[in-house]
């Protein structure tokens, strides 16, 4: 999703008010019973919002999130131990040092509303906070794990 989130983070809440919706701000947490609104295909959250007071929703939840350049830096630490191919580790390093220009900006939306019983989601990501999700998936896969051994024999106890 190519859209500037730092816009709608302002946005967001000021048409709920201006709507009638009591604004939660807090942390939308991943449920089974959740259902995910197509961002892909209706990525406007007025439609979304329609709904929610089509359903009498009052209260929407509000979360946002700002990408962290530390995250990076952690990221890039985690790089240097990774057991990955020299052109991978090259295109990772160099990626994860522009992605520290994102520093500040808003990576993640989230809007939520229950109703008999589910919680519906709204969730929006921008495409770099997306490749540096992959990025860092496909470090921590490669990470390997020097010294495993002795810490597997933690709490070992031999009946001989």
């Amino acid at each position: 999703m190519n859209q500037n989130l730092d816009t709608l983070r302002t946005e967001i809440p000021a048409y709920l008010e201006k709507n009638g919706f009591v604004v939660y701000y807090g942390e939308v947490r991943r449920l089974s019973h959740a259902i995910g609104w197509d961002t892909r295909h209706k990525p406007n959250y007025q439609d979304y919002l329609k709904v929610a007071s089509a359903c009498g929703a009052k209260v929407v939840v509000f979360y946002c999130d700002e990408f962290d350049g530390s995250q990076v830096d952690e990221a890039i630490e985690d790089l240097e131990m990774a057991d990955l191919s020299e052109e991978d580790y090259r295109t990772h390093s160099r990626r994860l040092r522009e992605l520290r220009e994102y520093d500040g900006f808003t990576c993640v939306v989230e809007l939520a509303f229950s109703h008999d019983g589910s919680t519906y989601l709204f969730h929006l990501h921008t495409d770099w906070f997306a490749e540096f999700l992959n990025i860092r998936s496909e470090i921590d896969d490669a990470l390997t794990d020097d010294g495993g051994e002795e810490e597997d024999m933690e709490g070992y106890f031999s009946r001989n």
